[in-house]
């Protein structure tokens, strides 16, 4: 499974280039969390009638007081014995990962212990009530989802 976090997001990228990769190690579940404005242009940028259906959830975060904006770049991808966090300042587009300077720190992830220490962190830092986000979330159905932390 993989967590994906960004402040812009190339949809085309990340299914032609992005995606295929993470699949290839066998990573299933892969949930996008991108920030609610970047998220807005985006969805009117797609021509009406365009299947939203990506493989994968797309995640609109917005700061729960309105002001600001969602910034992480982290990726946290997770197999059954091991995983891998990744921090760092690349967008989930094109020039993010591949045209701009970025710089990116990886953490292996190879025990339980230090699995489960991570996590938490992560939780911590995206739904404390010191960084509050309202989370939208468009299903394959229609249906929205709606969670404040």
């Amino acid at each position: 499974s993989a967590v994906l976090t960004c402040y812009t997001f190339d949809p085309v990228f990340f299914g032609a280039y992005y995606l295929p990769v993470l699949r290839n190690v066998g990573i299933v579940n892969v949930v996008v969390l991108m920030d609610s404005r970047q998220y807005d242009a985006l969805m009117q940028e797609l021509p009406k009638g365009v299947d939203c259906s990506f493989g994968y959830t797309l995640i609109r975060m917005k700061p729960g007081s309105g002001v600001g904006v969602f910034h992480p770049k982290v990726s946290f991808l997770v197999g059954e014995k091991q995983g891998l966090l990744l921090i760092g300042s690349g967008n989930l587009t094109y020039s993010g990962i591949s045209l701009n300077d970025e710089v990116w720190g990886e953490f292996e992830i190879s025990s339980f212990l230090f699995f489960i220490q991570t996590s938490v962190g992560l939780y911590s830092f995206f739904f404390t009530s010191s960084s509050s986000f309202i989370i939208y979330s468009t299903g394959v159905d229609g249906g929205e989802l709606r969670v404040a932390f």
